[in-house]
C-alpha cells in the first residue's frame, strides 16, 4: 500500500495519523476502502499498529474494548456508505454502555479531531464520530496537529451533600451500595473497597461492575443485577431504606426493575447527572470526582455499624445467593447442565485473565454464578445486550493484556455475528502467545543517558505497562521514583507519598517484564545485607538479568525519592546529594526490583536495584535498606533483554554524552 510518490509537504492523512499519535493513539481498527485508504497509506507508513478486520461491526466493537479495558479512545476508521453504516451498531453500543470510541469515516474541519477524542472520553463516556472528505485526505495541509490538553479534572462533590449522605447512612437500617459501570475504574473501585470494609455496608454490582468488589470482601458482595427481577441482588434493594446508586446508569438495569412501587430513598454518587424517571427520582445527587466523594465520605461513615436484625437478613440473604451457585450441577440424563460449564470455568480461571461474554443464555448464567474479584475483566453488553461481542472483545483484550490469557464466550448466534474475525485474532495475536514463553526483560532508555541528564520523558506509562506488569524506573524530569507491581503503575513522591499513575504520564527510563517466578523461598528474620547474599547464591548467573520480588513483614523500610529537577538539567551525580529520605516502622510491602550484570553497568545500573511499595499503596520509593521480619523471595532469571531506544527524540539523538566518568558516578548515584 505504501506510495512512492514525491511532494512537498504532508497531506491531511499524515496530519490526521499525527493527531492521533499525539493522544497516544496505540491502535487503529478498520478496513480500506477508495475514500479512507490515503489514511491507510498513512497508518502504514508511520503510525498506530493498524488491526485490518473482516467487517466494520467487528472492528467498532474492538475499538469500543480498548477504550473499555484502557479508559482511553478505542479508534476505528470506515469507508462511505456501507462501511460507515456498519459501524452503527458497534457504536451504538459503545455509547449505550460508556465505551469510549473515535470512528472515523468523512466531512468536518481538522481541528474536530482533537475535540472529537475529548469528547469521547468525557463523564459520560461514548462514541464519537467524525466524516473526512477524501480531497481532505489526500490534499496537502499546513495545519499543525493539536497536542493533546490533560483531561478537565473535577473535584469531590460539596461538603454539604457529603455531609447529607453521611447522615442519611448513619440514620439507615439497611443501607446497599448499587455499584454501576462508571464506578469500576481502579481509583473508584479501591475507594469503593474502603468503605465496605471499613463499614460492611452490602454491596450489589450491575453487570458492567462486575469485580468491583475483591475476594477478601466477598462476604459483602449479594450478587449482580441486570436482567430478572428475582435475584438476591434485586431482594436487597427492595428491603433497603437507602439506595447509594454509585457510578450506575439505568440503561444497565432500569430501576423500575427494583423499584417498582418507587418508594426507594436513593443518593447518587456520579461524575454525571442522573438520567431520572418515575423509579429513579434520586433525593439527591453527589455530582463530583466518584472516587474523591468516596474518600471524603469515608471518615465520617467508619463508625457505622448495622443491626443485628440487619445482620441476621444478610446472613439469610448470602446463604441464598450461595445455594444458587451450586443448584443444578448434578447431571441428569446424560445431559449438561451450563452450571457445570460455569462451574469448571470458576475453578480454572484466574483473577488476572480476561472473561468475554456474548449475549445468550449463557450470558445469563454467566452474570448470576460467575464471581470475577477484579474490575473489567468480566466483560458484559447489558446496555444494548448486543449479539457478537465476545470475540471481538477478546481480540482487543490480547492487545491490550498481551501476558494474561484472555477467554471468549459465545453461543452458536453470536459467535457466527463475528466468526469472520477469528483470522483476525489468529494473525495479531500470534505474537503474543509467542512472547509469553520467554522471559524478556524490556528496557525504554539506559541509565547513561539519564546520568548525562537526559530526563524528559519519551515514553508513556501506557506502552511500558504493554510490555510488562512488574518494574522500576523514574519519570519525566526526574520526577520521583516509578515502581510497577501487578500491572499497575505508581509514583513514589518527593514527600513520601505514593500515587497511582495516569497511562498518559511519560518516563525517559523503565525496565519491565511479565513477573513469572521461577524460584522460590521463604525468608526468617534478616537485614538487607544478608538477604543480598542470599539472593546472589540463588542466580542462575551473575551474567544474566534477574528480576527480584520480596513480600513481608518489614521491621524497618528506608527509602529515598528523588525530587523533581527544572531545566536546565544537571547530571544526575550532582542532583542525587539532596534526595529526601523516609523511614517506616512495622510495615508490610514489596520489594519491586532487578539484579543487573557487571558486564550491563550504564545500561542499567549494576547488581541490585530496587524499590518499595507498601501494602496500602501509600509509601514508597528508592530502597537503601530495610530489617525483614518474614517474607517470601521470588526470582525469575531473563532469557533476554530488549532494549528500546527513544530515537523520536531530538535531544537524545543529538546530544553527545560523555561517559567517560559513568561507572563511578552511577555508584556514587545508587
Amino acid at each position: 500500500m505504501k506510495k512512492v510518490v514525491q511532494k512537498m509537504g504532508r497531506n491531511g492523512a499524515e496530519a490526521i495519523v499525527e493527531s492521533l499519535k499525539n493522544h497516544h493513539v496505540n491502535y487503529v481498527f478498520g478496513i480500506p476502502g477508495a475514500k479512507i485508504d490515503g489514511l491507510f497509506d498513512a497508518l502504514v507508513d508511520d503510525g498506530p499498529e493498524l488491526i485490518v478486520t473482516r467487517h466494520e461491526q467487528n472492528a467498532a466493537f474492538m475499538a469500543a474494548a480498548v477504550g473499555r479495558l484502557t479508559g482511553n479512545p478505542g479508534v476505528v476508521i470506515a469507508t462511505s456508505g456501507p462501511g460507515a453504516s456498519n459501524l452503527a451498531t458497534g457504536l451504538v453500543t459503545a455509547t449505550a454502555e460508556g465505551d469510549p470510541v473515535l470512528a472515523i469515516g468523512g466531512q468536518v474541519k481538522r481541528k474536530v479531531l482533537a475535540n472529537a477524542y475529548r469528547l469521547a472520553k468525557a463523564s459520560k463516556k461514548g462514541a464519537s464520530f467524525i466524516s473526512i472528505p477524501q480531497d481532505v485526505v489526500d490534499g496537502l495541509v499546513s495545519t499543525k496537529s493539536i497536542k493533546p490538553l490533560s483531561d478537565p479534572k473535577i473535584g469531590s462533590a460539596s461538603t454539604e451533600d457529603i455531609g447529607c449522605l453521611s447522615k442519611a447512612i448513619q440514620q439507615a437500617e439497611l443501607p446497599v451500595l448499587l455499584v454501576g459501570m462508571r464506578a469500576s475504574t481502579d481509583k473508584e473501585v479501591a475507594a469503593i473497597r474502603k468503605i465496605v470494609e471499613k463499614t460492611q455496608i452490602p454491596v450489589v454490582e450491575t453487570f458492567q461492575a462486575a469485580g468491583v468488589i475483591s475476594r477478601t470482601l466477598e462476604a459483602h458482595f449479594f450478587g449482580r443485577i441486570g436482567l430478572f427481577r428475582n435475584q438476591p441482588g434485586d431482594m436487597l434493594l427492595k428491603r433497603s431504606d437507602l439506595v447509594i446508586a454509585v457510578g450506575y446508569d439505568p440503561i444497565e438495569y432500569e430501576a423500575r426493575n427494583w423499584n417498582a412501587e418507587a418508594e426507594a430513598k436513593i443518593i447518587v454518587i456520579d461524575d454525571t447527572p442522573a438520567e431520572i424517571d418515575q423509579y429513579f427520582q434520586p433525593e439527591r445527587e453527589l455530582i463530583g470526582n466518584i472516587a474523591d466523594t468516596l474518600t471524603a465520605l469515608l471518615p465520617s461513615i467508619e463508625t457505622k455499624v448495622l443491626s443485628e436484625k440487619t445482620e441476621r437478613y444478610l446472613h439469610t440473604l448470602s446463604e441464598k445467593l450461595n445455594e444458587r451457585a451450586s443448584f443444578g450441577i448434578n447431571q441428569k440424563n446424560g445431559l449438561l447442565h451450563p452450571l457445570e460449564v460455569v462451574d469448571v470455568l470458576q475453578r480454572n480461571v484466574t483473577e488476572e485473565m480476561t472473561v468475554t461474554v456474548d449475549v445468550g443464555s449463557h450470558y445469563i448464567w454467566m452474570a448470576r454464578q460467575f464471581r470475577s474479584y477484579e474490575p473489567r475483566h468480566l466483560l458484559f453488553s447489558n446496555g444494548m445486550q448486543t449479539l457478537g461481542v465476545a470475540l471481538p472483545w477478546a481480540i482487543s483484550a490480547a492487545l491490550v493484556r498481551p501476558n494474561t490469557q484472555i477467554i471468549s464466550i459465545s453461543g452458536d448466534g453470536g459467535f457466527l455475528f463475528s466468526a469472520q474475525d477469528l483470522e483476525t485474532a489468529i494473525n495479531f495475536t500470534r505474537r503474543v502467545i509467542k512472547m509469553t514463553k520467554e522471559a524478556i526483560l524490556y528496557q525504554h532508555g539506559t541509565l547513561g543517558a539519564l546520568m548525562a541528564g537526559l530526563m524528559d520523558g519519551t515514553e508513556t506509562i501506557d506502552n511500558i505497562l504493554k510490555k510488562g506488569d512488574f518494574g522500576i524506573g523514574t519519570l519525566s524530569s526526574l520526577d520521583g521514583e516509578l515502581i510497577i507491581l501487578d500491572g499497575k503503575a505508581f509514583q513514589g513522591r518527593e514527600d513520601g507519598a505514593l500515587i497511582q499513575l495516569d497511562g498518559e504520564v511519560e518516563t525517559p527510563y523503565a525496565a519491565v517484564t511479565t513477573f513469572k517466578p521461577t524460584l522460590q523461598s521463604d525468608i526468617e528474620a534478616c537485614d538487607n545485607h544478608k538477604i543480598n547474599e542470599l539472593v546472589r547464591k540463588q542466580l542462575k548467573s551473575e551474567n544474566l538479568f534477574h528480576a527480584i520480588k520480596l513480600h513481608g513483614n518489614f521491621k524497618e523500610v528506608h527509602i529515598r525519592v528523588m525530587p523533581k529537577q527544572q531545566k536546565p538539567y544537571k547530571r544526575l551525580v550532582e542532583v542525587s546529594k539532596d534526595q529526601p529520605e523516609f523511614i517506616k516502622k512495622n510495615v508490610t510491602g514489596t520489594i519491586v526490583g532487578f539484579f543487573t550484570p557487571e558486564l550491563f553497568q550504564g545500561v542499567a545500573a549494576a547488581d541490585f536495584h530496587l524499590h518499595f511499595i507498601d501494602d496500602e499503596q501509600t509509601f514508597g520509593g528508592h530502597l537503601m535498606d530495610y530489617t525483614l521480619e518474614k517474607g517470601t523471595l521470588e526470582i525469575q532469571a531473563m532469557d533476554s533483554l530488549l532494549q528500546h531506544f527513544p530515537k523520536n527524540d531530538e535531544t537524545f539523538m543529538h546530544t553527545s554524552i560523555d561517559y567517560a566518568d559513568l561507572d563511578k558516578e552511577i555508584q556514587q548515584a545508587e
